[in-house]
């Protein structure tokens, strides 16, 4: 799903107008924001951050290997992506800790043997 949203973010359709490569840089420049929140998101699975952060690395490779219609774009988000990637992230998400117990007695629980 990633690549497909990078691919039509990124790629021009057959035919497209010039004209539309402003709007095209804006689209990938948001794209390419939400892959990082994603990967950046405590509410997402580990498994789809490491999914989106690995995402995040291709496709830096591949704005710094190919040249890109718009150069300033690609390189803005090659630089967003390189900060993001360089971040001294904490090894483990920090806990919330236990939730202290209601007050009374548990549900279903009979104290003093009656």
């Amino acid at each position: 799903m990633l690549d497909a949203l990078v691919k039509r973010a990124f790629a021009p359709a057959p035919g497209e107008p010039a004209r539309l490569g402003e709007i095209r840089s804006a689209v990938a420049q948001v794209a390419t924001t939400g892959i990082i929140e994603l990967a950046a998101s405590p509410a997402a699975t580990p498994g789809v951050r490491a999914r989106a952060e690995r995402r995040l690395e291709t496709l830096l490779a591949d704005l710094r290997r190919q040249p890109a219609p718009d150069e300033t774009t690609a390189a803005l988000l090659a630089g967003d992506i390189s900060r993001f990637l360089s971040r001294h992230a904490p090894t483990s998400a920090p806990s919330a800790g236990a939730r202290p117990a209601p007050p009374g007695d548990p549900i279903g629980c009979e104290l003093g043997g009656r």
